[in-house]
């Protein structure tokens, strides 16, 4: 499996994981161990939360078993430094 960002036209953005030989030219997608990022800190922009991660300031949703996601905008690959600091991100809760 490897981690990507997913940023669709409607629902927002994305990290999880897909497998390995997953086609990346798709506007369907199935995510597995997903979270759903609500509100970021430290990145400008989607590239730079896959490249270089989240503040604890952001606000993500708890880990999901998976999620299929429709009209799909991007797809980044995630850098280890980036996962290591989303995972450092404790779940937000309204």
């Amino acid at each position: 499996m490897k981690r990507i960002l997913v940023r669709d036209n409607r629902a927002g953005i994305y990290v999880g994981e897909v497998p390995d030989n997953q086609d990346m030219q798709v506007s369907v997608i199935t995510l597995y161990n997903v979270r759903h990022i609500w509100y970021w800190q430290r990145a400008a922009a989607t590239t730079g939360i896959a490249t270089r991660g989240l503040s604890r300031d952001s606000k993500i949703g708890p880990v999901q078993e998976w999620i299929v996601l429709r009209d799909i905008v991007s797809i980044s690959p995630v850098t280890a430094e980036a996962d290591a600091k989303i995972a450092e991100v404790p779940e937000w809760t309204p």
